[in-house]
């Protein structure tokens, strides 16, 4: 038990990725830009072929309730990368 509380790689991955996601949300940063995207280009770099899609960008979704149900606030939209000339480091 004592081991998991310090050495859960998916866990911190996800713990970092979403820290970047506040930083953004607050204040936008290249670096938690380039962090997100990484991880994104990474995952997609991983799918199977055929990959028809050019280019990606991501969003910053952030959901929450009130009264009237469920609310969506679109915070950030990051810039478009071509995926044949993305950087994975």
């Amino acid at each position: 038990m004592l081991k998991r509380l310090f050495w859960n790689p998916e866990w911190n991955e996800a713990l970092f990725v979403l820290s970047c996601a506040e930083r953004i949300e607050e204040n936008p940063t290249q670096h938690s830009i380039h962090e997100i995207n990484k991880r994104i280009l990474s995952d997609i770099s991983q799918m199977p072929p055929p990959q028809t899609a050019q280019s990606m960008q991501f969003r910053l979704v952030f959901i929450h309730e009130n009264d009237t149900g469920q609310s969506q606030d679109i915070l950030f939209i990051s810039q478009k990368i071509p995926l044949n000339d993305a950087p994975l480091k």
